[in-house]
């Protein structure tokens, strides 16, 4: 688990150190955590620009697939890693195993979000299918798994700009940007990031904190993200759909914001984030200008 943490946080010294001092375990027989140790280790070598070492470290939990993948019940998210790693190798009949044992899991465990999330987005990326990718992104939100979900939001955007939606792109990125800051997956971070200003968005985020200047009760991105498509005009169902959120996150969102900004009425709103500047201009995604 240390050893994915750093990776996470971009520090490769310290998982390379990590694993080696895991190691042993295995050499010792100590077995039971063995699935975790290689797909820890398999993450650090992608992460380092090796993904056929990582798909070789990754051959035995391949060749299990679909009949036993027992990581993937600790882990469901890593399914939508092993397809990717399969895919950057070459090897299709090893993504279709993972995302098959990522299916016959979610099956077992019918209203498992995570479960569910981890199979569709393993299967979005494997047949790249949005309609599926989007699902995943939908169960997610269910879903305590918060870097699995930025993981599907970030595949589903790149999938929605393939297919010429540059809008919802960037507010899929932006949202999974703002998830891997939260966690401290600075890697991730900055991998969306660089995918952000490949599609325009030259703005750079300080740490932590909202993509543009908070009107006065510092709204958090997300409820700066709802604020601005109000003052748009648009409903909480448009907003929903929008942002791939749910109408009762929307809801929350903006209960929230009333609350910080001290407004009663979707008109106020509107009022106080064109007096603080922090109104999106006009024919501009939020977070975009």
């Amino acid at each position: 688990m240390l050893a994915r943490i750093a990776t996470y946080r971009d520090d490769l010294p310290g998982a390379r150190e990590h694993l080696d001092r895991a190691k042993p375990l295995m050499d010792d027989g100590i077995t039971v955590a063995s699935e975790d140790l290689t797909w820890s280790r398999a993450t650090f070598l992608e992460a380092t620009g090796d993904a056929r070492a990582a798909a070789a470290a990754l051959a035995g939990l391949y060749s299990w697939s679909p009949r036993q993948l027992l990581l993937l019940t600790t882990e469901p998210g890593a399914a939508a890693g092993l397809v990717r790693i399969a895919r950057e190798t070459g090897v299709t009949t090893d993504a279709a195993a993972a995302a098959a044992s990522a299916r016959r899991l979610a099956d077992a465990n019918p209203g498992v979000p995570s479960v569910a999330g981890a199979a569709a987005h393993a299967e979005g990326l494997l047949r790249g299918d949005l309609t599926r990718l989007r699902a995943a992104v939908e169960c997610y939100r269910n879903s305590p798994r918060r870097l699995a979900r930025a993981s599907a939001l970030e595949d589903t955007a790149l999938a929605e700009h393939a297919g010429g939606d540059r809008g919802r792109a960037v507010t899929l990125l932006e949202q999974a940007q703002e998830t891997y800051v939260a966690c401290g997956a600075g890697r991730d971070a900055a991998r969306v990031q660089k995918r952000l200003r490949g599609l325009g968005v030259r703005r750079r985020p300080a740490e932590g904190a909202p993509s543009a200047p908070a009107p006065p009760g510092q709204l958090t991105p997300s409820e700066l993200r709802v604020a601005r498509l109000v003052a748009e005009g648009l409903t909480n169902r448009e907003i929903a759909d929008r942002l791939y959120l749910s109408p009762h996150t929307v809801d929350s969102h903006l209960r929230h914001a009333f609350t910080k900004l001290g407004v009663r009425s979707r008109v106020e709103l509107t009022r106080r984030l064109m007096a603080s500047g922090s109104a999106s201009p006009p024919g501009t995604a939020p977070g975009t200008a």
